[in-house]
């Protein structure tokens, strides 16, 4: 079933963290270029998660695309094959495939444009359909981009250029059914909105990810916002304005957002970096997304419930420079109690962290060890 959708975006968060562009830039999209049609039949998805995912040590920063999850059968390595479609008349302008090395499985991700600086992405395309794509299986007429590794995976990046108007509802391919790939992510970018927020701006030149969206936003008026919304994975709280996620946390002076090991690139591979951030789906919760760079903490999502006064699990906004030691005690995603967090800002762009053994309340025994690893912004 091939079903049309429409949503609007309502911006999310505090209002001192939130983007520059307070409008919705998809109501400056020309009408014709809106998007018009769910890439997946609303059918086959059991969830939209949004934007600010965390899995490390892959994904350590609050991701700047969606995902739109796939059925699988209990006890199964792989999702349902599903049907993929162009979700209105855009402009196909890039082909990538992502050669998993050790797998021995390929993967795609699909470039449109909606309109001059708006750009669409839709990544872990399981298939192409050949009468669009042509033959895609053995690379001809793609060119090898690199090779690299990441989450523990090595990876070849092929591209090949393209330039074709497609309709909506046109088949595009099959997303799900290989090992691990339970989803098809959505990104959209907008480069007339750049999220401010970002504490070391000049690190994301090269990068798409200040311009990330609600790709919500870039739907035309019609019957099917409230069925997406129904199927977004993110609770309802009190204040809380970002229905689709939020990916630019960074409050500058203080704790919260994205935090680079010096000794590593940044800001990609994200596997040696460090965020504290808000939870995307879990509203009310903060996490811990550890990638591989502090050995007494294995990379992972660490989240609990921020309280605004005393040292133990604080908001990370309300963390400063003074040098206060802030201990917050983890919980993975099965909320199993593990070790305690040690955190203390030396200077604005500085920041110490460190891991203990066990469930310590006690802050005079919250004390840096060896193992404790200094980020910077």
């Amino acid at each position: 079933m091939l079903v049309s959708l429409s949503v609007i975006l309502i911006r999310c968060g505090d209002e001192d963290t939130s983007p520059t562009n307070s409008t919705n830039p998809g109501d400056t999209i020309a009408a014709d270029t809106l998007l018009t049609v769910s890439p997946l039949s609303i059918d086959s998805v059991t969830g939209f998660v949004p934007l600010g995912n965390l899995n490390p040590s892959g994904h350590v920063f609050p991701t700047d695309h969606c995902y739109m999850y796939l059925p699988t059968d209990p006890g199964a390595y792989r999702s349902h094959v599903v049907t993929l479609y162009c979700p209105g008349n855009l402009r196909l302008t890039e082909i990538n495939a992502f050669e998993h090395v050790g797998a021995n499985i390929t993967d795609y991700r699909i470039g449109f444009e909606l309109q001059s600086g708006v750009t669409l992405e839709f990544s872990h395309a399981s298939s192409l359909e050949q009468s669009v794509f042509g033959d895609v299986t053995g690379f001809a007429g793609f060119t090898l981009l690199q090779e690299y590794t990441t989450g523990g995976e090595t990876y070849r990046m092929w591209r090949k250029p393209a330039d074709t108007v497609l309709s909506a509802g046109t088949i595009l391919g099959t997303a799900g059914g290989n090992p691990r790939q339970g989803a098809l992510d959505i990104g959209v970018y907008d480069t007339r909105v750049t999220h401010a927020t970002a504490a070391a701006a000049g690190t994301w030149t090269n990068s798409n990810y200040l311009h990330a969206v609600c790709p919500l936003e870039y739907y035309a008026p019609g019957a099917v916002k409230e069925s997406l919304y129904a199927i977004m994975q993110r609770d309802t709280v009190h204040g809380d304005n970002y229905p689709c996620g939020w990916i630019a946390q960074d409050v500058a002076g203080t704790a919260q957002g994205i935090w680079f090991n010096p000794d590593s690139p940044r800001p990609y591979p994200e596997d040696p970096h460090l965020a504290l951030v808000w939870h995307n789906q879990e509203a009310a919760r903060q996490v811990i997304s550890m990638g591989t760079s502090v050995h007494a903490l294995p990379a992972g999502t660490y989240k609990f419930t921020p309280v605004t006064d005393g040292a133990l699990n604080r908001r990370f906004d309300q963390i400063e420079p003074d040098g206060q030691v802030h201990g917050y005690h983890l919980m993975d995603h099965h909320d199993l109690l593990l070790k305690t967090a040690i955190v203390q800002m030396t200077d604005a762009t500085t920041l110490r962290f460190d891991a203990l053994v066990g469930h310590i309340s006690d802050s005079s025994l919250w004390i840096f060890t060896d193992s404790a690893m200094t980020f910077t912004r």
